[in-house]
């Protein structure tokens, strides 16, 4: 985190925030209250505050969606394969990928971070096929 974004934050916030964000601890708002022995509510305040002058740092993913996405994009796993290893249904991977990929913003090809095969329309149209994903497309 860079100096900025640190002195624009509590204490309190940036505790808050990485016990939540996907990349850090990615805890829940209610596990990260129980951790920090205070409500939900203030959690969800603080993160509120640090997403009012930090947008740049948002969205923060569930744990699982965080997972998925990790097997979907750096271990190259098609939706069947990541059905199989986390113990979920077809449309329950697949739902996740779309809404994880509407969150991160990612809308066209080839941009830095993005690869064709990532294209919501791509999954979407796939919804029949169980072994569609990286692996069709390298």
């Amino acid at each position: 985190m860079s100096e900025k974004i640190k002195t624009t934050m509590t204490e309190f916030q940036i505790i808050v925030f990485r016990l939540r964000h996907h990349e850090h601890f990615g805890r829940s708002t209610e596990e990260a209250a129980a951790i920090l022995e205070t409500s939900p509510s203030s959690i969800r305040n603080a993160l509120s505050a640090v997403r009012r002058t930090s947008p740049q740092l948002f969205p923060i993913l569930s744990r699982k969606d965080w997972t998925i996405w990790r097997w979907w994009t750096e271990h190259k796993r098609t939706m069947k394969q990541i059905v199989k290893i986390m113990d979920l249904s077809y449309k329950t991977v697949q739902t996740k990928l779309l809404r994880t990929r509407k969150k991160l913003g990612l809308t066209g090809v080839d941009r830095e971070h993005e690869h064709p095969h990532l294209r919501y329309e791509d999954i979407e149209h796939n919804i029949g096929n169980p072994d569609w994903g990286i692996k069709q497309i390298f």
